[in-house]
C-alpha cells in the first residue's frame, strides 16, 4: 500500500509526554503530523521514550479508550487507534492518556501545547527536548522503579546486588536527545502518514507480503485498503505471534515454504513491513549460500500488502509458529535460540502442502540447480 504524504503547511501537534508518578520527572517534547493515528502515535511514543513495545498498550482520550480491537476480550467499549486520528482530539491544553504495560502500568499524559503549519526541510516526528531515562521494563511500575534506584544507590540495599547485576549500569539522570531525534528520524521512514516529502516510485516490482488480520491490526493497515491480488506461489505469508511472551514474526513462501523467524521484534519497527522482512530474508539466503534475487528483487521500499489467500500456505505457517515455540520452550526461551541451527533446521523440515518436500530442496529446483547439494548435505 503507498504511504501517504504529508505537504508543508499540513498542522502538525507539539505535545509534551511526562510519566505520571515518576519524581523527578521523565519527560519529552515531541512533534507529530496531527493526520497521525492513535496507532501511528503510539509507535512515536515508544521510540521517543525508550520503551521496547514489549507489552500491551491503551489511550484514554475524553472518556474513551482506544486500543488494538482483540475481539475475544471482554473489556467493554474498545475504539480502534488505527482509525482514529490524532487531530481529532489535538487543540492546544487538551491532555490524552497513554497507558504501557497493564502490570506495571506506566502511565503517560500527553499536553497538547500547540498546533502548527509543517515546515519546509523539517521531517516529523521529530523530538525538541526532554529529561532523564525512560525506566527499565519490567521494573514494576513506579513503585518498583523508586525501588529499583534505592537498591542501586545504597551498596547496603538487601537487594543492591541483584539490581547492579539485572541493571547496574543503568543512569537515571542520561538523557540523549540527539539519540532519541534519531530514533524518530527512523521511524519517519518506517511509518505511514508521516513523512514530509512523497517516497521515490520503486526501483521495480518487489516482494508481495500477505499478512494475517492479527498482523494489520497491529501496523495499523486496514485489509479493506488493501489490493485484491490473485494469490501467486512467488507470495510471502507473514504473521505475528507471542512466543516465551514476546511478539515474534513468522513468515513463509507460499512456493517452496521456505520460512523466517524474527524473535523479539518490536511493532514499530514493522511500519513499513519491508523494513523487517527484506533483512532478514537476505540474512538467510546469505546463511544458505542462495543468490541475493533467489525470491526476485529484495527492496524495502518496494514491499506490497495483501490479505492472505492460500489456506494450505496458512496452516503452514501456523504449524511453523507452533514448531517455534516448542522449541524456544525447550530451548529455555527465545534468548537462548540459535537462530542460525534454527533456519537450517527449517529450511529441512517437510511440508504436507508441498508433497513433504523439503523447502531447501524446492529453492534450488526453482534456481534450477539440479546438481546443487541435497538437503542432507
Amino acid at each position: 500500500m503507498a504511504r501517504q504524504t504529508m505537504k508543508v503547511g499540513d498542522p502538525v501537534v507539539r505535545m509534551t509526554v511526562q510519566l505520571r508518578d515518576v519524581d523527578p520527572p521523565v519527560w519529552r517534547r515531541i512533534e507529530i503530523p496531527a493526520a497521525a493515528t492513535l496507532a501511528e502515535v503510539h509507535a512515536v511514543l515508544q521510540s521517543a521514550m525508550g520503551w521496547t513495545d514489549s507489552h500491551l498498550h491503551d489511550f484514554h482520550v475524553d472518556g474513551v479508550r482506544y486500543a488494538v480491537p482483540e475481539p475475544d476480550w471482554d473489556v467493554g467499549e474498545v475504539g480502534d487507534e488505527a482509525r482514529v486520528h490524532l487531530q481529532q482530539f489535538a487543540r492546544p491544553g487538551a491532555q490524552l492518556e497513554y497507558l504501557y504495560d497493564f502490570g506495571d502500568s506506566w502511565e503517560h499524559v500527553l499536553t497538547v501545547e500547540s498546533v502548527h503549519p509543517a515546515e519546509p526541510g523539517v521531517r516529523y516526528p521529530r523530538c525538541l527536548d526532554g529529561a532523564r531515562a525512560c525506566p527499565p521494563e519490567d521494573v514494576g511500575g513506579s513503585p518498583g522503579y523508586e525501588n529499583f534506584l534505592e537498591a542501586l544507590r545504597d551498596p547496603e540495599h538487601e537487594e543492591h546486588e541483584f539490581y547492579t547485576d539485572w541493571g547496574g549500569s543503568f543512569d537515571p539522570q542520561s538523557f540523549d536527545l540527539a539519540a532519541t531525534d534519531a530514533a524518530l528520524a527512523r521511524l519517519v521512514w518506517k511509518t505511514a502518514a508521516l513523512r514530509v516529502v512523497p517516497d521515490p516510485e520503486p526501483a521495480g516490482p518487489g516482494l508481495t507480503l500477505r499478512c494475517t488480520g492479527k498482523l494489520l491490526k497491529a501496523i495499523g493497515v486496514r485489509p479493506a485498503d488493501l489490493p485484491e491480488l490473485p494469490p501467486s506461489p512467488q507470495d510471502w505469508y507473514v504473521n505475528l505471534v507471542w512466543i516465551d511472551g514476546r511478539k515474534c514474526l513468522v513468515a513463509m513462501h507460499a512456493g517452496t515454504l521456505f520460512s523466517l523467524f524474527l524473535p523479539d521484534v518490536r511493532v514499530a519497527d514493522l511500519r513499513p513491513l519491508g523494513a523487517a522482512v527484506v533483512p532478514a530474508l537476505t540474512a538467510e539466503l546469505q546463511r544458505e549460500d542462495l543468490p541475493a534475487d533467489t525470491f526476485g528483487p529484495l527492496d524495502p521500499a518496494a514491499v506490497q500488502l495483501a490479505k492472505t489467500a492460500d489456506r494450505s500456505v496458512l496452516g503452514s505457517l501456523t504449524d511453523l509458529a507452533d514448531r517455534c515455540d516448542w522449541i524456544a520452550r525447550n530451548d529455555g526461551g527465545l534468548a537462548q535460540l540459535d537462530l542460525d541451527k534454527l533456519h537450517h533446521h527449517f529450511q529441512r523440515t517437510p511440508y504436507s502442502a508441498r508433497g513433504f518436500a523439503y523447502p531447501i530442496d524446492l529453492v534450488r529446483r526453482q534456481l534450477g540447480a539440479t546438481d546443487a547439494p541435497s538437503h542432507q548435505s
